[in-house]
């Protein structure tokens, strides 16, 4: 697919104005890994604009709500995500948040943390992950560390 065929999607996808919501039903499932892809990757970038009408900080707004919306459709996520090598040295918690267990593991050598969401429902696992990949604060620090070797990671397990 070309990246001329993904703005494409993305620009049918993200709303112009910053307060409508993200269309995803324009996008055939066998392209949507693609356009996750590229959605993520966008996140950040302040000079590519999708629509001139909107800033950086709501087009990268609309771009993570785009990825949660194809996420939890189609139970995919963006490959950036898919991080190998990564081991938990305890299954048993060092600490508990609301929602998730605090495990420790190693990656690249350096200990990290690991966060283990608690899923009430065994049917909604892969839909909990994913959300929570999503919308956590933790995963900007995550794919920012694996960047930067120098920084802590923290992964859903």
């Amino acid at each position: 697919m070309t990246s001329k065929q993904i703005n494409a999607f993305l620009r049918d996808a993200i709303p112009a104005d910053p307060t409508k919501q993200t269309v995803i039903t324009h996008i055939p499932k066998e392209k949507v890994q693609s356009v996750i892809d590229t959605a993520w990757e966008r996140l950040d970038d302040k000079t590519n604009l999708i629509h001139p009408t909107l800033t950086p900080s709501s087009q990268s707004a609309l771009l993570r709500k785009l990825c949660l919306k194809l996420a939890a459709t189609h139970d995919v996520l963006p490959t950036s995500f898919y991080v190998e090598d990564v081991v938990c040295l305890n299954l048993e918690a060092v600490d508990a948040g609301a929602y998730a267990d605090i495990l420790q593991g190693q990656y690249n050598g350096r200990l990290v943390i690991l966060k283990r969401p608690r899923i009430p429902n065994p049917r909604m696992k892969d839909k909990v992950m994913m959300v929570c990949l999503l919308r956590s604060v933790e995963a900007d620090f995550f794919f920012d560390a694996v960047r930067k070797p120098d920084s802590c990671v923290f992964a859903c397990y």
